[in-house]
Parts: C-alpha cells; structure tokens; sequence
C-alpha cells in the first residue's frame, strides 16, 4: 500500500487556523503547542515540524487568515470602471471578507496586544497595512487624474484615514452586533467618504 501523501503546506495552514479559536480564547500566553497539536489531531512533536515557537504559529494564523481576505483588500483595478466605483466595489468586498472572518476577531485582538509587548511590529502585518495604504492611494490618484476626486486630496492620509476606520467599524459591529448591522455602517461610510471626494463646486456652480 502506498504512503498517504501530506501536502505540508495545506497542513500547515490547518494547523494554523486551527490555533486561532485557541489563541482567541486562552490568549498568548495559556495556549499551549500541545492544546492546537491536539484540537488539530496530531502529535505535539508533529506540530514541531512546522512551527517552531508559539511566535511562529500565531504569526502563521494571521498569515492563513490575510491570504482568505486578500481579494477583497487589494481587488484588481479594472479599467473600465471609474476610480469611485472600484473604492465602493472593494470596500463592500472589504465588508464581506470581514464577516468572513469574524469567528477570528478575539484572536485579532489577542495578536495585537500580543504585538504591542514586542520590541518590534510584526513585518507581515505592516507589510499588508503599507499595501492596503498603497494600493488605495493609487486609486486616489487615479480617481484625482480623471477629475473624479478633488486634487487637493492627500492620497495617502486619506488612505490611512479609510482603513482605520474600516478597523474602527469592525469593532462596533463585533461588540454591538444587534443595534447597526457591518452593511449599513458601511454604506454610510460609503456615501460620506465619496461626498468629500468629490470635488467641490465653484463659487458660480454653487450660485
């Protein structure tokens, strides 16, 4: 009988997201490699082939749980669509790849605080939020060039300011979920955002 072939990179992303409830729950420091080696059904020595330190394997959880909500993040620019309506397109992705992930919000929360007691942030979290900031920014530009958006706009403040507040909605909408839904919140944000996008009218427009 032939030996079961491992894709290790599949396993190694089931192991990861296996620890996510575990983090989230017990935090960084209670969780043990033994705890997720078990709920992953394999043996703690196995789990050593793949993660090194509890370090590694939190940092592997947020790596699974990005590549899930990449699409959404960063969606390709289509040409043929204007810059405010690729902003709209994508934030509503954005919503939907959150609600994807909301069962690992407790564990955002745990690797943040985790993070923070570091002598260093962790690259692969700046290197997503610097893309996320970039990748809105050009479209800024873009949106700046075709007359769409106001050229008096600081692309990339306005970037920054855009997906602090996407953090921002996910925290009121995970701690009040019954009182505003994710969608409504970001419709809202939607039509403010594109309001003050929007260039302003002149002097004889507004008479």
């Amino acid at each position: 009988m032939a030996p079961k072939i491992v894709d290790r990179e599949e396993r190694q992303r089931a192991i990861a997201l296996t620890s996510v409830e575990i983090f989230g729950e017990k935090g960084f420091e209670r969780t043990r490699m033994a705890d997720v080696a078990k709920a992953a059904g394999i043996g703690k020595g196995t789990i050593y082939e793949y993660f090194k330190t509890k370090d590694d394997l939190m940092e592997g959880a947020v790596m699974a749980l990005f590549a899930d909500m990449a699409d959404g993040l960063m969606p390709d620019m289509d040409a043929d669509k204007s810059a405010a309506e690729i902003l709209v397109a994508m934030l509503e992705m954005t919503f939907e790849s959150i609600k994807a992930v909301a069962f690992a919000y407790r564990f955002f929360l745990e690797y943040m605080i985790h993070n923070s007691r570091q002598s260093d942030a962790s690259p692969f979290l700046a290197e997503i939020l610097n893309g996320y900031r970039q990748w809105l920014s050009t479209l800024l530009q873009r949106g700046i060039e075709a007359g769409e958006f106001r050229a008096d706009l600081d692309t990339y403040a306005t970037a920054a300011a855009i997906a602090a507040w996407v953090d921002g909605a996910v925290f009121h909408w995970f701690t009040l979920p019954d009182t505003v839904s994710l969608e409504t919140m970001g419709q809202m944000f939607i039509e403010t955002t594109l309001n003050g996008l929007r260039p302003r009218p002149t002097d004889d427009e507004e008479a």
